[in-house]
């Protein structure tokens, strides 16, 4: 068997899936396909290859996930994705990436890079910021060689932010998109988790904005002039 199951895991013109079904076969036949910590062990003598990682994370994905890969909802490359986060967190990406057609070279390039370093985001969260020009860019905002901006550039790059996304609100009345999305679920999704997202995030710069300096955050910038005498010296 293992002669057998070797020549199917080293021969490069069958197809994932098929190597997939000589091994998920062969765990089944040496009665380990419930104990995936002995897998590794049985690497060489199986025929291993590089594909060994990507086909026992599909072996080991999570039940719904699994049975959406069997009913072709998606493909090998979409799956092994998948399989690198946790099971808790499969079955959401999975039908993330069906309801909104995903790629399978965005979703393995950005999408899973991303939730990997940020395991608190949502799918949609990760497919936006991918989506603006590469989500990297914020983990290393300043290129080699270049300066620090001062707080007063940050704060300005901070507000002109906020007026963009004020515009986008009056747009959003104005145009009536609100009603103009009935009907397209896809869109009220990506709307409602990125206006969930502004809410949680100025909730928490507001709070955390008043417990730095009490009421005085809330004063306005005094100008102290120089008196008349000193003026005059």
């Amino acid at each position: 068997m293992y002669k057998k199951v070797s020549r199917v895991m080293q021969t490069r013109s069958l197809s994932p899936e098929t190597k997939l079904l000589g091994l998920e076969k062969a765990f089944i036949d040496l009665k380990v396909i419930d104990n995936p910590e002995q897998w590794p062990s049985l690497r060489g003598k199986l025929g291993g290859g590089p594909e060994w990682p990507q086909l026992t994370r599909v072996l080991q994905l999570h039940p719904m996930v699994r049975s959406m890969f069997g009913e072709g909802q998606i493909n090998f490359t979409i799956a092994q994705s998948v399989g690198r986060l946790p099971s808790d967190k499969q079955e959401q990406l999975a039908q993330y990436v069906v309801v909104n057609k995903i790629s399978g070279r965005f979703l393995s390039t950005e999408m899973v890079p991303y939730l990997i370093d940020n395991p608190d985001a949502s799918p949609a969260q990760a497919f936006e910021h991918s989506r603006v020009g590469g989500w990297r860019q914020y983990s290393s905002p300043h290129q080699k060689g270049a300066g620090v901006p001062s707080t007063e550039e940050q704060v300005e790059k901070f507000l002109d932010a906020c007026v963009h996304w004020e515009r986008a609100w009056e747009t959003l009345v104005v145009e009536g998109l609100v009603h103009k999305v009935e009907g397209h679920p896809q869109d009220i999704f990506r709307l409602r988790d990125a206006s969930r997202r502004l809410t949680e995030r100025s909730s928490a710069l507001l709070e955390r904005l008043d417990s730095i300096d009490g009421d005085a955050v809330d004063s306005p910038l005094t100008i102290m002039l120089p008196s008349k005498d000193e003026s005059d010296d």
